[in-house]
């Protein structure tokens, strides 16, 4: 399938590193492509750092899932020229995993050939993009607060549950907070949390945005 480059979105993320038990900061690369047939798809780029199947040495695994879209949901580039690559997906798919690729656009490996010492990453051409005014430097983290019953959970649990890789904690949930490496926290009105309190708990780089729930005077 052929697909032509709309534009690119760089997130900041935070994955899993079983080798250090901790999480730690990472960067995600979506491709948001229209096929020849006018669909919309999303080819997204991620590589994960933990330790190898023989627990000798650290290891890496480039990964690259294709997903069909109905719209695109923001973009931090836009391309500097007409950009269009082939892909082994089907037209008409509404998901697949590439293992192995390599264009003038982007590359994955999967495992860098070595099942029990993967070497794999992902890479982009940033060259090929500027910057657009959404780029963030940092992981968005959103804080909803406000009155209990404005739906609050209620919202954060429809973007939870949306695909979208966005994890949620809830504050009414713990008596004392923990780490917190969610994206997005529900401040709850059960426990006395302090906001500043939240904010120590926050782990990674990252930039908090506030978003009050208040009903209309």
């Amino acid at each position: 399938m052929k697909l032509k480059v709309h534009s690119l979105r760089i997130e900041h993320i935070r994955t899993y590193n079983n080798r250090d038990d901790d999480f730690e900061d990472n960067s995600k690369y979506i491709l948001n492509c229209i096929s020849e047939n006018n669909l919309k798809y999303e080819v997204s780029l991620w590589t994960e750092y933990g330790d190898c199947p023989s627990g000798w040495c650290s290891a890496s695994w480039g990964h690259c899932e294709v997903k069909r879209v109905d719209s695109f949901i923001g973009s931090t580039h836009k391309p500097i020229k007409d950009l269009s690559f082939e892909i082994e997906t089907k037209e008409g798919d509404f998901e697949d995993t590439i293992y192995n690729a390599k264009n003038d656009i982007f590359y994955v490996d999967d495992d860098g050939d070595g099942c029990w010492y993967p070497n794999g990453d992902v890479g982009i051409t940033e060259e090929l993009f500027t910057e657009t005014n959404r780029a963030m430097d940092k992981r968005p983290v959103w804080i909803f607060k406000g009155d209990s019953g404005l739906g609050k959970s209620y919202i954060a649990g429809i973007i939870a549950n949306s695909d979208r890789a966005k994890t949620v904690y809830e504050t009414d949930a713990h008596e004392e907070l923990e780490t917190i490496e969610a994206d997005i926290i529900v401040v709850g009105n059960k426990y006395d949390h302090s906001l500043e309190k939240i904010e120590s708990k926050i782990k990674g780089e990252h930039e908090i945005i506030y978003v009050d729930f208040s009903k209309s005077l």
